[in-house]
């Protein structure tokens, strides 16, 4: 098995969520197995792809596109402000 360096900081830093640019999901997909702590990746720059959902659903992780999170949040900050 070849050792990414990727995965040795994400498994040593225990994330279970990164934030990666669209051009590095394929390569967290990848290297995921040997990442059992990685729960959830957010891909900057572009829409999550149904071949990523399938691979990510595959290995119990959830993929969400910043984007996404940026609508949740202001949702939730207007809800609190706002009730």
């Amino acid at each position: 098995m070849v050792i990414n360096l990727c995965a040795v900081t994400i498994c040593s830093a225990n994330l279970e969520t990164v934030v990666c640019h669209a051009s590095k999901v394929s390569l967290l997909l990848e290297i995921a197995e040997q990442c059992k702590c990685l729960k959830k990746i957010v891909k900057i720059g572009a829409v999550v792809t149904d071949h990523e959902t399938k691979c990510a659903e595959e290995l119990g992780i959830e993929m969400r596109t910043f984007q996404e999170l940026e609508v949740f949040l202001r949702i939730s900050i207007f809800f609190r402000i706002h009730v």
